[in-house]
């Protein structure tokens, strides 16, 4: 099983689509983390459709969520245990494999840099 995770630290500009399709296509993942999307559900559904992938789970991007997507594709199944604005919760199975996917989103606060 394949898993890409990236922080795309936004989904608006058409070069980090299509930076994101590349990838995709190369790699041809069954699970595909974009934290930080920055993305509304509307703004998501042209990059679902390019990505090929058959499931979906999103947290919206609001003023205290830098949005979540979550995708995959035919071979795998996946089972929401929990989420909110910081984390998901998911066990992923395939044919072969299941395992649990826990992730903590945090965000940087430029006032505290050292």
């Amino acid at each position: 099983m394949k898993i890409l995770c990236w922080n795309c630290q936004g989904l608006g500009q058409s070069q980090v689509v299509y930076s994101l399709q590349m990838v995709v296509q190369k790699i041809d993942p069954d699970v595909i983390f974009l934290p930080d999307t920055r993305l509304h559900k509307i703004g998501f559904l042209n990059l679902k459709l390019s990505l090929d992938m058959v499931g979906y789970f999103m947290v919206d991007f609001t003023a205290t969520c830098s949005g979540i997507l979550l995708f995959w594709n035919y071979k795998v199944s996946m089972y929401l245990l929990s989420y909110s604005s910081r984390h998901i919760d998911v066990v992923i199975a395939s044919f072969t494999e299941k395992f649990h996917f826990f992730r903590i989103i945090g965000y940087a606060n430029t006032n505290i840099k050292i």
